[in-house]
């Protein structure tokens, strides 16, 4: 089974950017999008759960700890491969893939 999700072109509908966080996974665990799209993560469980990407610099809080229902949106501007973890359980993993 193919656990990465891409983001549909025009012809094919709409953008796959949003990111489960349930059973202690990522689901999809690998999501393919554009340079310019936003991915959102939603924690689904009713545990603490964090997105930390290590090769972003980003400022204040890593979605979390927060308990559910919480989300954290991210907007990729550039072409690379994004692999992240959940800060609170280091063996949750996923990556984005950003296409230009």
């Amino acid at each position: 089974m193919d656990k990465t999700a891409e983001t549909k072109t025009e012809s094919g509908g709409t953008a796959t950017t949003a990111v489960a966080v349930k059973d202690f996974v990522f689901a999809p665990t690998v999501i393919k999008v554009k340079a310019g799209e936003t991915v959102t993560w939603t924690n689904e469980d009713e545990f603490d759960h964090s997105v930390q990407i290590d090769s972003l610099e980003l400022e204040g809080i890593k979605f979390g700890p927060m308990t559910m229902p919480a989300s954290f949106s991210h907007q990729f501007s550039k072409p690379g491969t994004y692999e992240y973890l959940c800060g609170v359980h280091n063996s949750m993993t996923g990556t984005v893939i950003v296409t230009s």
